[in-house]
């Protein structure tokens, strides 16, 4: 039995930093270009070596991360022989560190467990070994910081931070720059049985793969973690195997990098200035997440949409409002490329239908009635709440009333929504301590853009909206 224990890290700073303040970048570059003739030993964590065989194009090398991670005992995990319940002890296999060089990375521990013809491991097993693993002690060197100690369980943060210090210049480390912008996803285990192994997962959200070679299960071990379970159904078949393992494995890593990044969005926290060199990063990143999560990366062997879907039963990441908060910034904040946002609002989209909740998704909301009332109150209680400024308040006020009036006269349901979506989006910036002047204006923007098209009754409303720029030059 393989025990593969991943702990996703999402890194930010080619969205928000300057290249010269980034050194991941310089390295892993170097490997796109197979420049490999000198050894490349990353700070703390241990040496760059070559990943043979058939991987996903940013997987060609890894850091044995031997050094980054140390462990002060290993778990046991319990099997059940003939009936009778064994305690049997794990083989650490190793610890890598991936990464593309722009933002998706990830940790992997890999551990070894030889299970005997017969014997029998159950979900309640998996949850145990996990639970002794996180609470299992290990050491992390980080560069000037010495070595700190955690649970499995708390590592993430400190793997974060082994990252920034390792790639991070020495001129930079010494300024008054702080650890961030490199963040831990959140973790998971994946398993994978032999054929004369026996796993009883006593659950449903299981799939069959390759003419039924394969089962593919997927569950919570708990809050934070989520299980992926391989059973082999056949013997010898291990190459094939190992495409579905890395295909998860990779799946899963990029996953956690793209939902890190619309994550921040939603909070405001990454909103590069449009047009500019991070914005660019930032969609080109998208872009290739979306090739890359969605994509089969072996070489057609495997349909993956199937695991998608699979995965997509278990997110729950975003409530209504934080997709509502990440369209409007990647609109009218980011200015993300139309297609960009049709893959990311698709995406949310199919998480909502996944799930297979009672909540109105995003798609329900653009094809049904506008509630106009609901829109307008809303509207009114953030203007309410604001009292900075008596005559942004009533600019705000006299708007709201005229697009109450323009909404009740449309009979366009995606034009109005688009309205109403706008102008929540322009009063809610608008009553912030510190506006953000691209967001802000990307809501300017759309509004006047989508008024336009309404003839004469916009007129007024257009007007309402030169008198509110000038407070927000």
């Amino acid at each position: 039995m393989l025990l593969i224990y991943q702990i996703p890290i999402v890194d930010l700073r080619n969205f928000i930093l300057n290249p010269e303040e980034n050194l991941s970048n310089k390295i892993w570059r170097n490997l796109e270009l197979n420049i490999i003739d000198n050894d490349i030993f990353i700070r703390s964590i241990g040496l760059i070596k070559r990943r043979y065989g058939i991987n996903p194009p940013d997987e060609n090398f890894y850091c044995d991360a031997k050094n980054g991670i140390r462990f002060t005992e290993l778990p046991k995990i319990n099997i059940t022989k003939n009936g009778v319940l064994n305690c049997v002890n794990v083989k650490l296999m190793y610890k890598r560190l991936f990464y593309d060089g722009k933002c998706s990375g990830k940790y992997e521990i890999g551990f070894y467990v030889n299970i005997y013809n017969n014997s029998v491991v159950t979900i309640d097993d998996i949850k145990k070994f996990y639970q002794d693993l996180s609470e299992i002690n290990a050491n992390v060197p980080i560069t000037d910081n010495g070595v700190q100690t955690a649970k499995v369980k708390n590592i993430s943060k400190l793997l974060a931070k082994q990252l920034f210090y390792a790639t991070t210049p020495y001129k930079v480390l010494k300024s008054d720059i702080t650890f961030k912008y490199i963040y831990a996803g959140k973790p998971f285990l994946f398993i994978e049985m032999f054929p004369h192994e026996k796993l009883d997962l006593n659950g449903h959200n299981s799939i069959d793969l390759l003419d039924n070679n394969f089962k593919l299960h997927h569950s919570k071990l708990d809050s934070k973690c989520k299980l992926w379970c391989l059973l082999h159904n056949k013997q010898n078949i291990y190459e094939l195997a190992s495409d579905i393992r890395i295909s998860v494995l990779y799946m899963n890593s990029y996953r956690e990098s793209l939902h890190m990044i619309l994550k921040k969005i939603a909070e405001d926290k990454l909103l590069p200035e449009p047009r500019s060199r991070q914005s660019n990063e930032l969609q080109t990143f998208i872009k290739r997440c979306f090739e890359n999560y969605f994509k089969d990366v072996t070489e057609d062997k495997i349909d993956t949409s199937n695991i998608i879907d699979l995965s997509l039963k278990l997110i729950d990441d975003f409530s209504q409002v934080e997709r509502k908060t990440i369209k409007n910034n990647l609109k009218y904040a980011i200015d993300v490329r139309r297609n960009y946002f049709h893959h990311i609002n698709k995406y949310l989209e199919k998480i909502e239908e996944m799930k297979k909740t009672n909540n109105i998704t995003i798609g329900n909301i653009y094809n049904s009635n506008v509630n106009i009332g609901e829109v307008i109150k809303n509207n009114k209680q953030i203007i309410k709440a604001y009292d900075a400024n008596n005559d942004i308040k009533e600019t705000l006020n006299a708007l709201n009333d005229k697009i109450k009036l323009l909404l009740e006269l449309l009979d366009d349901e995606p034009k109005k929504h688009t309205i109403s979506e706008t102008v929540e989006g322009l009063i809610q910036e608008s009553v912030k301590e510190k506006p953000n002047k691209n967001k802000w204006q990307g809501f300017y923007n759309g509004l006047t853009k989508s008024l336009k098209t309404v003839g004469e009754v916009g007129v007024p409303i257009l007007n309402i909206l030169e008198k509110l720029v000038a407070f927000f030059p």
